[in-house]
């Protein structure tokens, strides 16, 4: 039996061809959620996802990158959406998720080298030219930091450059 995830990437595969195209000014918009209870001491643990034309788009582990109804992320609670830019049509989204989902497949996942918000940032440099805010993937970015990626335990290193 397939997987609810494994389903995700044959529905986001073959979802644009199906779509029509639109010729318009299209927004991209980043949808974050929180995935712990925020205190004003934490730095951030968020879970994010690039909406297009009405379609969430986002990376996990074991699934790659799937897509789901906007604002209705698994194991998250919606806390914002931020409005990154604007594309001209649904032509640039395709052709830009078939550049960066080959980086992005279920085996790459890592909650600190690459996880839901290394993908929406590719995803919206690869449409924009300009990256998220980045306070959404802070967190992540401290646990790359030397000397802290010493300390971490050998399955939070994987997908590091040179890591097991």
């Amino acid at each position: 039996a397939r997987s609810v995830a494994a389903s995700a990437i044959h529905r986001t595969a073959a979802f644009w061809p199906r779509r029509i195209v639109h010729e318009m000014p299209i927004n991209v918009v980043l949808n974050v959620y929180d995935l712990i209870e925020q205190t004003p001491i934490c730095c951030g643990f968020f879970h994010t996802g690039v909406e297009v034309n009405g379609v969430e788009f986002s990376f996990a582990g074991g699934a790659g990158v799937y897509d789901c109804t906007p604002r209705s992320a698994p194991d998250g609670r919606f806390r914002e959406s931020i409005v990154l830019g604007t594309i001209a049509s649904s032509a640039v989204a395709v052709a830009a998720l078939d550049r960066v989902r080959p980086e992005f497949h279920g085996d790459a996942y890592s909650l600190i080298f690459r996880n839901c918000n290394d993908f929406s940032s590719a995803f919206a440099k690869a449409m924009l030219g300009h990256d998220i805010p980045g306070w959404v993937n802070r967190l992540a970015r401290l646990g790359r930091m030397w000397p802290i990626h010493c300390f971490l335990p050998a399955h939070m290193k994987a997908g590091a450059s040179g890591a097991p």
